[in-house]
């Protein structure tokens, strides 16, 4: 991908979209989203989860913003639009407590969402373990099993091939 086909903006305004496709899969990289004038009666709140980017969404005004107004640093309604613009950060809010586990940090997934991320030098559950994940080790054993495995069904299966 060089960058050109990228979708950073989509205008889906008076589409007559009852609900929004589960299976339209945004990017990170897209900033404008404008689903005003359409049927629409809710949002599917995983839709916008990984939308780090997001900073314009024009909505029916009867919806709220995506994870909530308070997701939002402005949210502007008229009669027939609701326009959330300037997603903020669901790991700065005051509001809620962001308990991640020790040896991580909190990181924005999108409007409303959060996750938390192993802080370098530190993964698996909960990020206790400490150093890389020893990929060497993994697939050299993993390789092995399968290996060992093969041949064994081989070996075993091989006396129900008739002789010609």
């Amino acid at each position: 991908m060089d960058g050109s086909d990228v979708i950073i903006g989509l205008d889906l305004w008076n589409c007559s979209l009852a609900q929004l496709d589960p299976t339209l899969h945004l990017t990170q990289a897209a900033v404008v989203l404008d689903l005003s004038s359409n049927p629409l009666r809710d949002l599917p709140s995983e839709f916008f989860r990984g939308l780090l980017g997001l900073q314009y969404v024009a909505l029916p005004a009867e919806l709220s913003c995506p994870g909530g107004n308070n997701s939002w640093e402005n949210v502007n309604v008229t009669s027939a639009v609701r326009v959330c613009q300037d997603q903020r950060s669901s790991c700065n809010s005051t509001s809620e407590w962001v308990l991640c586990p020790e040896n991580s940090v909190c990181a924005p997934d999108g409007p409303g969402y959060m996750q938390c991320v192993c802080a370098p030098g530190f993964h698996g559950y909960k990020c206790l373990r400490e150093s890389t994940f020893p990929i060497l080790m993994f697939f050299g054993i993993l390789g092995l099993v399968t290996a060992c495995l093969s041949v064994l069904l081989w070996c075993t299966q091989r006396r129900k091939v008739k002789s010609q």
